[in-house]
């Protein structure tokens, strides 16, 4: 089983990776799906309660 800080560890080294994603994500779709525009705002504020 995964430790607790382990995977805030592991998912803390991933978060600058995910944002880049989730950011091309919004540039590619995001003129067909406007809704898009909200996810990284709400990703932000994921990583804000997890940091």
């Amino acid at each position: 089983m995964v430790k607790t800080t382990e995977y805030f560890e592991f998912a803390k080294k991933e978060f600058p990776k995910l944002r880049l994603l989730t950011a091309a994500i919004v540039m590619k779709h995001g003129a067909n799906h406007p809704e898009l525009k909200e996810v990284p705002k709400y990703f932000r504020k994921l990583i804000k309660q997890l940091v």
